[in-house]
Formats: structure tokens, sequence, C-alpha cells
């Protein structure tokens, strides 16, 4: 399927940024070297077609844009941030009650869609 992050989010909320920039120590999960700046390699589920229903996929590991040259969208991220992603950029780091919505308004919409009529979703 297609890449659908705008929806995507970590095992508990929204992506969730594991080792931002030449400061953390080490990739995702799996170790290894931190991706160069201006990026951050964050937790995600991305959107993905079952070929009945829309559902959150499994949490991967990415490499997301925090910025370049003078543009940034959001202060840098520390590890354990949870942030927004924008197809491969960092957005903004968001707080708890965001985090939480975030969640909510996934789960309300993905309900929705997936109570629609078949040949809406077919």
């Amino acid at each position: 399927g297609g890449d659908h992050r705008w929806g995507g989010w970590g095992p508990t909320g929204g992506p969730r940024a594991l080792c931002p920039g030449p400061a953390g120590a080490g990739g995702g999960g799996g170790g290894g070297a931190p991706p160069p700046p201006p990026h951050a390699v964050v937790q995600s589920q991305p959107l993905e077609w079952d070929g009945h229903h829309l559902v959150l996929g499994a949490v991967r590991d990415e490499v997301a844009v925090t910025g370049e040259g003078n543009m940034h969208l959001t202060r840098a991220l520390v590890r354990g941030d949870w942030c927004s992603l924008h197809w491969d950029w960092v957005c903004d780091r968001l707080e708890p009650a965001q985090v939480r919505a975030l969640q909510y308004y996934t789960k309300t919409q993905l309900t929705a869609v997936n109570d629609a009529p078949a040949t809406v979703l077919a």
C-alpha cells in the first residue's frame, strides 16, 4: 500500500522520537548510529488497508526530517518526545493532551471509515 503517515502514531500515542540528531546514543530500538542532522529516528504506525478495513500498521522506526536550512517546524526533539509527522517531516512536539486527542480522534475516524458501506470502501 501507499505511505499514509499523516495518521501514524506510536505504540501508545503519536510518533515518538527515538534518536534526535547527532546527540542521540544510537538509532531506534535496534541500536546503530544516530541519523545525521537535521533528522531524527521516530516510531510510527502507518495507516494500511488490509483488504477490508483501514487499520494501523505495525510499529516501525523511520528517519524523519526535523528541519532544513533555517526552516524548522518544531523545537528540537528529545528522546521520548511525542511528535506529529507529515510524510517524512516532524511538524510539532505533542503535549500529553494532544497525544490523547490524537489517539481518540484516530480511533473515532477509523471506526467511522470502517463502518461505512462496503461500496464506499471498495
